[in-house]
């Protein structure tokens, strides 16, 4: 794994994140930081904020399975009372944290897969990722004017598909 120092005796999943997003590690470092940061146990973990980045990493490896485990803190905090993301798991400094909000943007980013192609969104590029979910639908405005709506189904082993641009 990379470390977080230079005399290696601090690992984190942020290096290992931020490393893996920069695309720039050889093909077997990128596949060894990659395999240490699903399974290494000792790893500092990014806190709830920070995980935007462990989302992006497992929907560039298609890993949505850690995915939705990470997911798991957002559904405990509900359990927790919470009716807003916090910063980190307790002890908590902040009770509403809007970095930790970044699961919208992935709800349609990364499961829907819809993101823009070019600036300003005048093309779009979609790749649902569904992971085990059977269906996602979603619609959200596009800053041109107009709607982009997708719904994604799995039947009978088969991805049903219906997407909706604007002009």
């Amino acid at each position: 794994l990379l470390a977080d120092d230079l005399v290696h005796k601090r690992f984190s999943e942020h290096t290992q994140l931020l490393a893996l997003l920069s695309g720039r590690l050889e093909t077997g470092k990128a596949a060894r930081a990659a395999e240490g940061l699903f399974t290494a146990p000792d790893l500092d973990r990014a806190t709830i904020y920070f995980s935007h980045y462990y989302f992006e990493v497992c929907r560039r490896l298609n890993r949505m399975d850690k995915f939705f485990e990470r997911m798991g803190l957002w559904f405990y905090l509900k359990e927790m009372g919470f009716k807003t993301p916090v910063e980190m798991p307790e002890p908590s400094r902040s009770d509403c944290h809007a970095w930790s909000s970044h699961p919208l943007f992935h709800y349609f980013a990364t499961i829907l897969g819809v993101r823009p192609a070019e600036p300003g969104f005048r093309g779009v590029v979609i790749e649902p990722r569904l992971g085990s979910l059977t269906w996602a639908k979603g619609r959200f405005p596009h800053p041109g004017g107009g709607w982009i709506a997708a719904e994604f189904r799995l039947e009978e082993g088969k991805l049903r598909a219906r997407v909706e641009l604007p002009e």
